[in-house]
């Protein structure tokens, strides 16, 4: 249905709104110590989203009780086609990555923030390449766990197809057209998942605020 009613707005009223682009930059708070997580660097394997040309990124590492877990923002905001959150090119990890292999793929329930708060996320699990000659290297990680989500029109979803279209309904609205994909990952081990799920827990709604003061800007 929203799409159908995103295909009946006049060409005329969808320029209009494409007129009402945001001037500012977004600026993401950055998060900090929280909960009793730690700031912490160095640790996590070496793997970053292939998205293209966020207007704000943030990339930190936290550890508590032995845990690392990181979270990578990518913010959008005035979206074009080189820099937009939804593309068949923004991907987890792209096929001819030369470090990582994506295994597996699987929707994923993530308990989100203090309360009994649940959203709908996806997994993968990227496992590394070996060097066929050199063999696995001392310093390789097992692995690297991956949630993703999409954050638009104040609304979480796993879906690429469902980011889309809460976009075109909130630039219809006139709400301009900030959206933004969050990962949280790890490196793999038996317990990456209770590390992330306990971070979620801590840093879900901390997450939300800060998208949330982005969109409002200053």
């Amino acid at each position: 249905v929203l799409a159908a009613l995103c295909l009946l707005v006049p060409v005329g009223i969808r320029d209009l709104l494409d007129g009402q682009r945001n001037a500012r930059a977004p600026v993401l708070k950055m998060l900090g110590g929280h909960k009793g997580w730690a700031t912490a660097s160095g640790a996590l394997a070496p793997w970053s989203p292939a998205y293209a040309e966020p207007r704000a990124r943030q990339i930190s590492g936290f550890a508590r009780d032995g845990a690392i877990v990181g979270v990578q923002i990518l913010y959008y905001r005035n979206q074009d086609y080189v820099s937009k959150l939804v593309s068949s090119e923004n991907v987890v990890l792209r096929a001819n990555d030369s470090q990582w292999n994506r295994s597996a793929t699987a929707p994923i329930d993530i308990p989100w923030g203090s309360a009994d708060r649940r959203i709908l996320g996806s997994e993968s699990v990227l496992l590394p390449l070996v060097n066929r000659s050199l063999g696995p290297t001392s310093n390789q990680a097992a692995g690297v766990r991956v949630w993703q989500l999409y954050w638009v029109d104040g609304q979480w979803t796993s879906s690429a197809v469902a980011a889309k279209l809460l976009g075109a309904w909130q630039r219809l609205r006139g709400g301009g057209d900030d959206g933004a994909a969050v990962f949280i990952y790890a490196n793999l081990t038996d317990g990456s998942r209770q590390a992330m799920t306990d971070f979620a827990r801590s840093y879900g709604e901390h997450i939300e605020q800060v998208l949330i003061e982005t969109r409002k800007g200053p």
